[in-house]
């Protein structure tokens, strides 16, 4: 990919819209979208295909191949007719190296020594053959909590250095539904089970995976073996 020559490469932009259309030009249409399975990065990725014809979604998982995670993407492979690559969380290696629930320490992680969420997408650009500093678009939002509107007022909406940036920095939750309705896109099951998406085995999650999912609780186990014990901790 020859990407297009300027000397300003801008951080700032007036809206979202204005962003990915000059993004998607700095690209030559290419781009990651880090794709968790929230709202948010679902509104991200139908504003990204408004501009963007080359979208690869990035899953990053805290366990591999949980049933009710692949109901949901293979339904939003379906919908958005893009096969979304699956990659291991950074936080996994952290936590299994950790001993956190474990009978003994012996994963043998050091092959992820140094994945972090910068590395995830070069290794899918390499698998796919796709420019190494690829943009990631990340679903972080002005409206999401005041650090975050700071730290966008100051540092802006794009780091190049990090090749990421932020394709709905300007929504509001108003915005983030009524993309989702307007296109008719399916909300994930995590909303009705947990009230948001799934992203770790701490309590709130694991005792509604035991209830919900007790096959997916059981795969659960086989990383973290103590997990009952978590479990039963909280609810005491």
């Amino acid at each position: 990919m020859e990407r297009i020559h300027t000397k300003e490469r801008p951080i700032y932009f007036d809206n979202s819209n204005e962003l990915c259309s000059w993004m998607s030009k700095y690209q030559n249409n290419y781009c990651f979208c880090s794709f968790s399975l929230g709202i948010d990065s679902l509104a991200m990725m139908l504003q990204l295909r408004k501009y963007f014809k080359y979208i690869v979604p990035i899953y990053m998982y805290i366990i591999p191949g949980l049933e009710f995670v692949e109901r949901a993407l293979n339904y939003y492979e379906n919908y958005f007719d893009k096969k979304i690559m699956r990659v291991p969380h950074p936080k996994t290696a952290i936590v299994l190296k950790s001993g956190f629930l474990q009978l003994n320490n012996d994963y043998e992680t050091d092959f992820l020594d140094g994945y972090d969420m910068d590395a995830a997408p070069v290794l899918v650009a390499d698998a796919i053959n796709f420019p190494a500093d690829t943009m990631m678009g990340i679903g972080n939002r002005m409206s999401d909590n005041p650090m975050r509107h700071m730290s966008i007022k100051k540092y802006g909406v794009v780091n190049y250095q990090r090749s990421t940036f932020y394709p709905i920095f300007d929504f509001k939750n108003d915005d983030v539904d009524n993309i989702i309705k307007e296109n008719k896109c399916k909300i994930p099951i995590d909303y009705q089970i947990f009230g948001r998406s799934f992203d770790g085995i701490v309590y709130r999650f694991s005792s509604k995976i035991k209830r919900h999912f007790p096959d997916d609780y059981e795969k659960i186990k086989m990383y973290f073996p103590l997990l009952d014990i978590e479990v039963k901790r909280a609810e005491l």
